[in-house]
């Protein structure tokens, strides 16, 4: 059975008859967990901002706002940003030159993810001195696309590139880059990671240092602090959970996935057996008296014929 359901529904709850097993006749469905990152664009050169733009709008990813940004676009050798926020810079070379491979490309770097740079032209600045910079994407031995994790674990991503010798920007290889860099990010935000799960599960949730406060299907409350980066969250009751994160709200859905256990539309109805009345138990136990019996004469009996013949023989 499939159902088409709009977007704009936030929850579908299906209910069965109740039945011998009631904890699975209700089911909870969220929407597909489609984080919105918050950018800000402050680049000097318009015509990249506006090839930027149009990328990060195909996405689906982009948040409507870009006030408290969670990712910072921007060209200068260095950007004051929150201790939250990664940036992406672009370094736009005055000399640039042209590439068109071979592409050495990190194929388990989430950057890279669906890239195919087979016949593109990447116009970049030769440079090799990327200080701490991991390469992600390179030309020869020039990177193009590299990453840097700073003391506060926020991402450093490094674009060498120039548009107007380039047919990266032309290819469906450039709105996949952008989506892979919004996807990256929000895969780090506040909240848990998924938001349909059986029950039993453990949950992770992306944590800023702020208390989590976790609103259970049976509207008790607990407070949770974490000092590291994610908390683990168990799922003991299945229903609707509320996860808050300072500013950040987010729900879990928790359900009862256990369809060895809960099928019941294989079970029978019948009469196997009999039970016993006091007569059969009756006569079950009084056959069993002449057996007893019996041993106890042969006992007693072979218990006479050692002490007579004890006595003959003195």
């Amino acid at each position: 059975m499939v159902f088409d359901i709009p977007a704009s529904i936030p929850l579908v709850r299906a209910e069965l008859a109740p039945d011998a097993l009631a904890d699975d006749n209700v089911v909870n469905l969220l929407p597909p967990l489609r984080k919105r990152v918050r950018v800000l664009i402050a680049l000097t050169n318009s015509s990249l901002a506006s090839f930027i733009d149009h990328a990060l709008e195909s996405t689906g990813l982009r948040a409507t706002t870009s006030e408290n940004p969670d990712l910072v676009i921007h060209q200068s050798p260095s950007f004051p940003v929150s201790k939250t926020t990664w940036t992406l810079r672009i370094i736009q070379p005055d000399t640039p030159i042209p590439y068109i491979g071979p592409y050495i490309i990190d194929p388990t770097h989430p950057l890279t993810e669906g890239l195919s740079l087979h016949g593109v032209i990447w116009a970049a600045q030769p440079t090799t001195n990327l200080t701490s910079e991991i390469p992600v994407i390179l030309a020869g031995n020039v990177p193009l696309l590299s990453t840097y994790t700073d003391l506060f674990g926020r991402q450093r991503i490094t674009l060498n590139f120039d548009p107007t010798l380039s047919t990266l920007q032309n290819t469906p290889n450039w709105p996949i880059l952008f989506w892979n860099i919004l996807h990256w990010r929000a895969s780090y935000l506040p909240g848990p990671t998924e938001n349909n799960v059986p029950l039993g599960s453990e949950v992770l949730i992306n944590t800023a240092g702020e208390p989590i406060i976790v609103t259970y299907p049976d509207k008790s409350t607990k407070i949770f602090q974490s000092q590291t980066g994610q908390f683990s969250l168990e799922t003991t009751i299945p229903g609707v959970y509320t996860v808050v994160i300072g500013q950040t709200t987010n729900q879990l859905a928790v359900n009862l996935l256990a369809p060895d256990e809960s099928d019941l539309t294989q079970t029978q109805i019948g009469r196997w057996g009999k039970w016993s009345n006091g007569t059969d138990t009756l006569f079950t136990e009084a056959s069993l008296v002449w057996v007893v019996g019996l041993l106890t004469l042969i006992l007693l009996l072979a218990h006479l014929i050692l002490v007579v013949t004890g006595k003959g023989v003195r």
